[in-house]
């Protein structure tokens, strides 16, 4: 294709500088293009969730903003957390403005010895007849 083509518009010899001119035209150093294929073959869906068009328009990512990491890497795992919040719609605004009752009603006093819903020793979604992890519910009967 002519996109693929130099300046001069000779096509490339080989891929190799193809490459090289797309990933000038992004900004990402060609030394990264390594981790960004390895992270986009082992996490394809936070790969195209955290690299949406538009993802600023609908989420705070100001690096000054509202969003949060975290990385812990112990000898049993890694965790990386990444944290973005929706920016305000004119609703959510309002109901942060409005008071909230001083104490909950005793009917929504959970029973002494209750765990909630997926902490240890708690039950799974599947125990309570509902999908875990958006998987669907099979019948096993």
């Amino acid at each position: 294709p002519a996109s693929c083509r130099d300046a001069a518009g000779v096509p490339p010899a080989d891929g190799r500088r193809h490459r090289e001119a797309a990933l000038a035209a992004m900004g990402l150093p060609k030394e990264l293009l390594p981790y960004a294929e390895n992270l986009y073959r082992r996490f394809p869906e936070e790969f195209v969730a955290l690299g949406a068009p538009g993802l600023e328009e609908v989420f705070d990512l100001r690096m000054d903003g509202t969003r949060t990491r975290r990385i812990v890497d112990t000898p049993q795992e890694k965790t990386v957390e990444i944290t973005i919040r929706r920016w305000p719609t004119p609703a959510s605004a309002w109901a942060m403005q409005q008071p909230m009752p001083s104490s909950l009603p005793h009917s929504v006093v959970a029973p002494a010895g209750w765990v909630p819903y997926g902490a240890p020793g708690g039950l799974s979604g599947s125990q309570w007849g509902m999908p875990v992890n958006g998987a669907p519910m099979v019948d096993s009967q």
